[in-house]
């Protein structure tokens, strides 16, 4: 209760076949056993959520209202949610989260593409799913910024050896645009080692005053290109900006839903029990923008356990202490499935199974 900093749900789609969440919470574990498809049906029979039956909608809601509701008293106060969802439900998902955590509380819908190329049985092929992203209390949370990658540190030299160390140019123009213009922000600045003065251009100004500038100049924080000789700009010290960058909305550049059934082939070998888990690389990327070092991190629809491979991984990259649970019902797999042959008779036995091995292997990427 109030400890833990994230969750993650990737819940069933609502796609018209099965979900087996009979929420009868009275029921004893005889009849629970029943449901899951550990004993005989006895006349109990899980039936598919089909669109004609008039509460397509109502059922997967009813199904996810609980959840949420109890999803969200065990968040730690600064602790966020992130959910898994497709076109069919993310409209009502998002009116149910308002309801529960609060129209203030939204951070973000995340567009995460999740193919490289549309379906072509249809005239539009959607490529994406979204993640919805919600804080217990938004006036307490501090999400992580990214990282920035190798490529972009790379901009970051030091070729004159300035004290404050590696630097990139950056613009000296300031944006005017909407009436922004400021008339005594438009001065010209003199390159000191030609004497030549340079104005604003296309009518604009600059982004300090003249007071300011004359200081960066001082500093020697002003760069007038390799040979001395361009057009001034900033020297932008890589000690002086922000930690990391500011997430998209757009995620373009996480892993795409095939590798997530690579992993489970490099893993298992080749295990066609899920069809589309999510990729450890999506999950990961969340846990870098949602928690802290020793934080912990909650999935209960765990299936293959990705949420928990993903935390593994972090703690494995800044050493981090972060703890994961993952639930999952013991939902049967077919006799016929690669995960019934490796002696995997439930969706829980594949979750248990795939982090022993990620442990065993050294939480492989």
């Amino acid at each position: 209760h109030k400890k833990v900093k994230m969750i993650y749900i990737d819940p069933p789609y609502n796609t018209g076949n099965e979900f087996i969440y009979p929420d009868k919470f009275q029921d004893n574990l005889d009849t629970y056993l029943k449901y899951t498809g550990q004993v005989g049906e006895d006349g109990l029979k899980i039936s598919a959520n089909s669109e004609t039956g008039g509460r397509y909608h109502t059922n997967w809601l009813n199904m996810m209202y609980p959840r949420l509701k109890l999803a969200r008293n065990l968040l730690r106060d600064d602790g966020v949610i992130f959910i898994s969802i497709d076109d069919v439900e993310v409209s009502n998902l998002r009116k149910l989260l308002d309801d529960i955590f609060g129209e203030e509380n939204f951070i973000c819908q995340i567009i995460w593409k999740k193919r490289s190329t549309p379906p072509n049985d249809k005239v539009i092929g959607a490529q994406h799913d979204y993640i919805l992203a919600y804080s217990k209390n938004q006036s307490l949370v501090e999400l992580n910024l990214r990282e920035r990658s190798e490529e972009q540190l790379k901009r970051y030299k030091n070729p004159d050896g300035h004290p404050k160390g590696r630097w990139a140019a950056g613009d000296l123009m300031a944006n005017v645009k909407g009436g922004r213009y400021v008339e005594s922000l438009n001065y010209p600045i003199g390159n000191p080692n030609t004497g030549e003065e340079h104005w604003p251009s296309s009518n604009g100004n600059w982004r300090f005053n003249s007071e300011k500038i004359q200081k960066l100049l001082d500093n020697d924080e002003i760069y007038f290109g390799e040979d001395g000789k361009g057009r001034p700009k900033l020297k932008r010290f890589l000690k002086e900006i922000k930690d990391g960058m500011t997430w998209t909305s757009l995620w373009d550049f996480a892993p795409l839903n095939t590798k997530g059934s690579t992993e489970m082939s490099e893993i298992f070998g080749n295990l066609t029990t899920f069809e589309n888990p999510k990729p450890m690389g999506l999950l990961l990327n969340l846990i870098k923008l949602g928690t802290e070092e020793d934080s912990i991190v909650l999935d209960f629809f765990a299936g293959s356990g990705t949420v928990a491979h993903a935390t593994l991984e972090a703690n494995k990259l800044d050493s981090g202490r972060r703890r994961f649970i993952a639930v999952q019902l013991p939902e049967p797999c077919g006799e016929k499935t690669e995960a019934f042959k490796f002696g995997m008779k439930t969706i829980s036995d594949v979750c248990r199974a795939r982090i022993k091995k990620v442990v065993e292997k050294g939480y492989p990427a």
